[in-house]
């Protein structure tokens, strides 16, 4: 986030509605040359589509199923391996769920 780059505060309300706090890891200490904390994971969602990284593996689902793609190999993600690692896709969906339940009732 840049937020905390140029003093920025960032905004409670916007155009009449309450905006919620932003989360992430501030970004200052990779402009300065300094090492920043990294995610254990990354979460995102847009409209329905869905996605969590956790190291070299990405979840991603755009409907009802989820894929699995192990990036290092495969950084097009053109191998799914959801079928082959059920566990897996069940624990990365698990991640996200979760995630998004806490992120929904953020205030």
């Amino acid at each position: 986030m840049f937020g905390n780059v140029g003093q920025f505060i960032y905004p409670k309300e916007i155009q009449g509605r309450k905006t919620k706090n932003p989360v992430g890891l501030l970004l200052l200490q990779s402009f300065v040359g300094k090492q920043r904390a990294g995610y254990a994971e990354i979460y995102g969602r847009c409209n329905q589509d869905s996605a969590v990284r956790q190291r070299d593996r990405k979840a991603i689902r755009a409907g009802k199923s989820w894929e699995i793609h192990v990036l290092q190999p495969d950084p097009s993600e053109t191998k799914n391996i959801a079928k082959i690692r059920l566990e897996r896709a069940s624990e990365l969906a698990d991640k996200w769920e979760r995630w998004n339940a806490v992120a929904l009732t953020e205030k």
